[in-house]
């Protein structure tokens, strides 16, 4: 489905790679409850891949796989909130 359409962009296997058409579709899917798809999604907020880095949005994403009890989204939420929090560090 539309996750695996994300995850053939994101590598380029039997397609060109294109991180623009891979979020595309893991956001497609993740907003019809994937919750892998969602976590990949928090994965491309979190690094700039595909869309602008925003690691609010990427908390948001992993949290609403998380949720699902999908377990690499744990990860996911202590990464981002690291991310977040040295951040404000490097703000002040």
């Amino acid at each position: 489905g539309q996750c695996n359409l994300s995850k053939l962009y994101a590598s380029g296997v039997g397609v060109q790679k294109d991180d623009k058409k891979a979020f595309y579709w893991a956001k497609k899917s993740a907003e019809a409850n994937d919750s892998e798809s969602q976590y990949l999604l928090g994965e491309a907020f979190l690094v700039g891949r595909g869309t602008e880095k925003n690691v609010e949005q990427a908390l948001y994403w992993f949290r609403k796989s998380a949720n699902q009890g999908y377990s690499d989204a744990f990860d996911g939420i202590k990464r981002a909130e690291k991310s977040s929090d040295s951040g404000k560090e490097s703000s002040k």
